[in-house]
């Protein structure tokens, strides 16, 4: 459940393999779909 990413880095840096460049922040919004069963 991702609420939004966060890029610490600019456009234009330079990143090393294993560098942070950003990190996700938790949304905790859940969508429920609730539907009527049809009889046969």
């Amino acid at each position: 459940m991702v609420g939004s990413i966060t890029f610490t880095k600019k456009k234009g840096d330079h990143v090393k393999k294993g560098d942070e460049f950003g990190y996700l922040s938790f949304g905790g919004s859940t969508v429920i779909c609730v539907f009527e069963k049809v009889g046969i």
